[in-house]
């Protein structure tokens, strides 16, 4: 199964496979905390994406094109963000100011997945693999 970006809200962008989101930042409270991909959480990493409960299905990896009123990054899914709604991209500070513009802020975007990613399982919220059923 491939995995698309069909989400509600698609974008008024001219290519379909855009979606019309917004970019919100971490906060530097969260440099070295654990990321639910691995790794630990760096403000100045501009390739930390985090996720909510609408994109869960996009593994651990996934690499997405933002674009917003700063310019566009490239930044891959490392996190998962509970609170956050549909569409709603939580960037570290460096890859919100790439899109945003400085200082960090929210801010109005479109994002695309990359490449299409194949699901080998089912994943959790933190982007780990389900245990399969006994």
């Amino acid at each position: 199964m491939l995995l698309g970006l069909a989400l509600a809200g698609r974008s008024a962008h001219a290519d379909p496979e855009w979606t019309d989101g917004y970019a919100t930042y971490y906060g530097l409270t969260y440099n070295g905390q654990p990321l639910a991909c691995g790794g630990v959480y760096a403000s100045s990493d501009s390739r930390i994406l985090a996720v909510g409960p609408a994109l869960y299905g996009l593994p651990c990896g996934a690499e997405v094109e933002v674009c917003g009123p700063g310019g566009c990054a490239i930044v891959e899914r490392r996190d998962s963000c509970p609170g956050c709604s549909a569409n709603v991209l939580d960037l570290s500070e460096a890859a919100n100011e790439l899109v945003c513009g400085a200082p960090p802020h929210t801010c109005r975007v479109v994002f695309r997945l990359l490449a299409p990613v194949r699901i080998v399982a089912p994943l959790t919220g933190d982007g780990g693999l389900l245990d399969a059923p006994q």
